[in-house]
C-alpha cells in the first residue's frame, strides 16, 4: 500500500508515474480516492501522470488528532507532492478538495499550473446549512452511518442519479465506500471544513487558470456560488452540468473526464 509520512500524518496515495505533467485528483468529504477510478486511465492514456490522495482521516490515510482544516490539507498536499518529486501540477478538486485547491493555489501559486474546481465554493459555511451539517456530523459521531446516510445521500448526489434504476448498483457502491471511512476521522475532517474561513475576497489572487464546474441541482454549492467564484478568479471559466447534483465525478464521469482533459491540454504546465 503506497503511503508517505508527512507533517505528522501517514497519507495513502496512488501514482501512475511517468514523465508526463502531473494531474492530481482530490476527493470530496465522506469519500476516498476511489471517487476518481474512472478518470485515471483516460488521463494516463493521454500521457499524464495521475496522482490521487486520501485526505488525513479519510480512506486509507491516518486518523490524526488535528490538522484537518483546508489550509492544513493544502500543506499536506504540497508536502506529499514534494515527497513524490512533483513540483508543478494541475489540481482537480471535488467539494472539500476544492477548498484545498483554492488554498494551495494561494499558498504556492508557482506550483499550481491549473485548477478544475468541481462542486465547491470559496465561501465559508454558514446559516441553516451549517446548523444542519453540524447536527448530522454529531449524529454520525454518536450513532454511526446508519443514523445519517438517508439524509446525507440526497445532499451528496442528485435525485436523477439516486432514483435511476440503472444506477442502483453505483448508489449501493457509494453507500459502501462512505462507510469505509473511520467515523472519528470523518468527524474531525467535518469540523475542519465546516469551520473553514471565507476566501471569496481573496480569489483575485488565484493566478492559476481555473475551470469551475457545478451541477445544476447541487445542494451544498449551487450554480450561483460557482458562477460567483468564477467571476472573482482573474482567468476562470464556469460550466454548469444539467441534471447533475453535488458529485459530478460519480454522476457524470465521462463528461467530467472529458472536461478535465480539455482544460489541462489548453493550459499546459510548461
Amino acid at each position: 500500500m503506497p503511503t508517505l509520512s508527512i507533517r505528522g500524518a501517514t497519507l495513502y496515495y496512488t501514482d501512475t508515474g511517468g514523465d508526463g505533467e502531473a494531474v492530481v485528483l482530490g476527493h470530496g468529504y465522506l469519500m476516498t480516492h476511489a471517487l476518481w477510478d474512472r478518470a485515471v486511465q483516460p488521463l494516463a492514456d493521454a500521457g499524464y501522470r495521475v496522482v490521487r490522495v486520501d485526505w488525513r482521516g479519510q480512506g486509507r490515510s491516518e486518523v490524526t488528532a488535528e490538522g484537518y482544516d483546508p489550509w492544513d490539507l493544502a500543506d499536506d498536499l504540497l508536502a506529499l507532492l514534494s515527497g513524490l518529486g512533483v513540483d508543478r501540477f494541475h489540481f482537480v478538486g471535488h467539494s472539500m478538495a476544492g477548498y484545498v485547491g483554492y488554498r494551495a493555489a494561494l499558498r504556492a501559486p508557482e506550483r499550481v499550473a491549473s485548477l478544475v474546481q468541481i462542486g465547491t465554493s470559496a465561501a465559508a459555511e454558514g446559516g441553516l446549512a451549517l446548523v444542519k451539517y453540524t447536527a448530522l456530523l454529531w449524529a454520525l459521531r454518536l450513532f454511526g452511518y446508519g443514523a445519517v446516510l438517508g439524509q446525507v445521500l440526497p445532499i451528496l448526489y442528485g435525485r436523477r442519479y439516486l432514483d435511476a434504476p440503472d444506477r442502483a448498483p453505483d448508489v449501493a457502491e457509494q453507500r459502501r465506500r462512505i462507510q469505509t471511512n473511520d467515523r472519528l476521522g470523518v468527524f474531525r475532517a467535518g469540523k475542519g471544513i465546516f469551520g473553514r474561513d471565507d476566501l471569496s475576497g481573496r480569489l483575485g489572487g488565484v493566478t492559476a487558470p481555473t475551470l469551475v464546474v457545478t451541477g445544476e441541482t447541487d445542494v451544498p454549492h449551487p450554480p450561483t456560488q460557482g458562477r460567483a467564484d468564477a467571476g472573482r478568479v482573474p482567468n476562470a471559466e464556469f460550466v454548469q452540468l444539467d441534471g447533475v447534483g453535488h458529485t459530478p465525478p460519480e454522476e457524470a464521469p465521462d463528461e467530467v473526464t472529458r472536461r478535465i482533459l480539455d482544460w489541462v491540454r489548453r493550459h499546459p504546465a510548461s
